[in-house]
């Protein structure tokens, strides 16, 4: 099986991420977020994003192509996301070591993310990945029309000692 490379985005390459995490968000919150959070998260949306955290960002390439993306805010996990068609094909797994390599570089001793209750499969991997559940918080969402408040759960990971 073919490995990711774990890179960062170049501008060149800010259409393609879009794309990716555009399609990616869509269909890991289909039918789970509200239809008003949906409506506000276009491609133009995302294209700005990538623009805005490209230096926060990594991106995962596999035979070629784009096959997820990874954004760190220490000492929050905030992005991340794989294409369908790269499923199961350990994407996830090593933007996540990255991330997770990024943080402890960054001096964070307890990383954090946030995940939609109804995400099930995220909710899956970052257990299994170590991150434990410490409950439910609010986050504020950037959207084209400003803040979208949206009820999630806040996983935690010790990343260094204290």
């Amino acid at each position: 099986m073919a490995r990711s490379e774990i890179v960062r985005p170049r501008a060149g390459q800010d259409h393609e991420v879009a794309a990716v995490w555009h399609r990616a968000w869509h269909d890991g919150h289909h039918g789970i977020v509200p239809e008003a959070l949906v409506a506000l998260l276009s491609f133009e949306s995302f294209l700005a994003r990538v623009r805005t955290h490209r230096e926060q960002m990594r991106i995962a390439v596999m035979d070629g192509q784009v096959a997820g993306l990874c954004i760190c805010r220490a000492p929050e996990m905030y992005q991340l996301f794989v294409a369908r068609a790269f499923y199961g094909k350990g994407v996830a797994s090593a933007l996540l070591t990255d991330a997770e390599a990024r943080l402890s570089a960054a001096g964070t001793q307890v990383a954090w993310l946030a995940c939609v209750p109804d995400n099930e499969r995220a909710i899956t991997f970052y257990r299994k990945a170590g991150w434990r559940s410490v409950g439910q918080i609010v986050e504020a969402l950037e959207t084209s029309e400003g803040v979208f408040e949206l009820p999630v759960i806040r996983f935690e990971k010790q990343l260094l000692s204290a």
